[in-house]
């Protein structure tokens, strides 16, 4: 996650892209009144949640350079989303 944002942060610095600015992510906060399974199950929902967003976002821009070499975070978040939902099919 470190790396892609910063990818993400130095290209739309280096582009003039302004990104949405996010203080966190939405929903962790009921995070902290969940234990054991229920933790597991909103945690993953919310991680899946935010990374079809992020692709949906990756996949639909305008073109251009920036597009491109956000391009290159696609299967990176797409192999993180595969993993969130096969972890989130395991939580009986």
């Amino acid at each position: 996650h470190t790396t892609s944002l910063g990818a993400l942060k130095d290209s739309a610095k280096l582009f003039n892209v302004d990104l949405p600015k996010a203080d966190s992510t939405p929903g962790l906060e009921v995070l902290k009144n969940l234990k054991g399974k229920a933790f597991d199950k909103k945690y993953l929902m919310l991680a899946i949640q935010n990374h079809e967003e992020i692709l949906s976002l990756l996949k639909g821009g305008g073109g251009g350079r920036f597009q491109a070499i956000m391009a290159n975070l696609v299967p990176r978040i797409s192999n993180l989303l595969k993993t969130a939902k096969n972890l989130k099919g395991s939580i009986r």
